[in-house]
């Protein structure tokens, strides 16, 4: 039978962690009636901009998380984390999101929609997927956009896509950390071959060709695992805040996007040098965004690789988000000319870099990185590269019970 159902499904998806998730399926709950797809994030420049109305250009990668399921009679969701081998039930009568396990993204999200007026059921659910955890590929946001997508689809109930990234966004905030939506945007939005220009203040977007000419994107995760809501992640954005509300006493206006480095330098006897290093550090950001579309669409890759390597900077020392581990992936890179910028991605504190390869990188040159990291800090990197990817989306499914 585990034949069949490999040789029926590899027709859609040619992946081996995909086939062995369908045949958990069919082992625990029998009969699996909808497939969902949903990609991990890459952003290539635009860090701690989206909850600050900034500029991001993310892209959906080729790496996801498969959500097997059927319905159930019992009000419950039974879920399977395959990767992690852990199983959990959800009442949906009696919702507990306090959970620190892996059940609480599914928890808040129907948490969220039943506070909304958005009837759902019970569902069996075996899910796993290649996107690594802790990795700042977004792995969470995949699980929660992944969910509501497939209650959308298996309830009908006619969320319109364009809602659904500010939806998981939001039920993600459930958790306690004050993120933004750009890696739902782009995990519902992304379009192989291309990066998001996304306006986080006017929800405006555009498709930006990624025509690398032989480039290619790589990430180096440090293995350092992080949980944003316990770090200083919120803080953060709280002194952001801080001083948008300093600032805007006095002048009109509503973000920290509308904030120039004149009106920064005019209220800085008035905010801490900490502050001032966050906000100046948004500002410059914003600006690199914008340059990184020009660089990209002249074909420009050294002036890209020079402005990841400019947000490293300013995320290490003026942001401080960064790790010691981070930064020496960072600055190894910069040994190698083929290696043309990296930067740490994601929220910070662990997780990968980015970076920008002219060609593609050779056992030899990821073997010495390798040994490098290993004896400067007793831990493996992974070294992956990574292409660009649709959007969430229902796999087909074809197979005969």
């Amino acid at each position: 039978m585990g034949l069949v159902i490999k040789t029926q499904y590899n027709v859609y998806i040619k992946d081996k962690k995909f086939n062995q998730l369908a045949e958990k399926f069919h082992t625990l709950f029998g009969k699996t009636e909808l497939i969902i797809q949903a990609p991990a994030r890459v952003n290539i420049i635009g860090e701690h901009t989206d909850y600050n109305d900034g500029f991001v250009l993310p892209f959906a990668c080729d790496r996801y998380i498969w959500f097997f399921a059927s319905p159930n009679a019992e009000r419950k969701l039974k879920l399977h984390a395959a990767d992690i081998d852990q199983t959990a039930t959800i009442d949906l009568d009696h919702l507990q999101i306090e959970t620190s396990g892996f059940e609480r993204y599914f928890a808040i999200v129907c948490q969220y929609l039943q506070q909304n007026n958005y009837k759902i059921n019970g569902l069996n659910i075996v899910f796993g997927g290649t996107i690594p955890g802790g990795a700042g590929m977004s792995s969470s946001s995949a699980i929660t956009c992944g969910f509501l997508y497939l209650l959308n689809q298996q309830f009908n109930l006619n969320i319109p896509k364009s809602e659904l990234p500010f939806m998981a966004s939001n039920a993600e905030n459930l958790t306690g950390l004050n993120g933004g939506f750009m890696d739902q945007f782009a995990i519902f939005n992304g379009k192989k071959e291309h990066a998001i220009l996304l306006d986080c203040r006017d929800r405006n977007a555009r498709q930006i060709p990624l025509h690398l000419e032989g480039h290619h994107f790589y990430l180096f995760n440090t293995n350092v695992k992080h949980n944003l809501v316990d770090t200083e992640y919120n803080s953060r954005r709280q002194d952001c805040t801080d001083v948008l509300e300093q600032i805007a006493k006095s002048e009109n206006i509503s973000s920290v996007r509308a904030i120039t480095m004149e009106f920064l330098d005019q209220y800085a006897a008035e905010i801490s040098a900490k502050q001032y290093n966050r906000v100046q550090f948004v500002i410059k950001e914003n600006k690199r965004v914008l340059n990184a579309i020009k660089a990209i669409e002249k074909s420009d890759f050294s002036e890209l690789g020079k402005l990841l390597l400019q947000s490293h900077e300013g995320l290490s020392k003026k942001y401080e988000v960064s790790c010691p581990e981070l930064d020496f992936l960072v600055e190894k890179g910069q040994q190698y000319p083929s290696i043309l910028g990296s930067r740490m991605m994601g929220g910070g504190f662990g997780g990968c870099t980015i970076n920008l390869v002219k060609g593609e990188l050779s056992p030899q040159l990821c073997d010495a990185i390798k040994l490098a990291y290993q004896q400067k800090f007793g831990r493996q990197v992974d070294i992956w590269q990574v292409g660009s990817s649709d959007g969430i989306r229902v796999v087909p499914n074809k197979r005969a019970d």
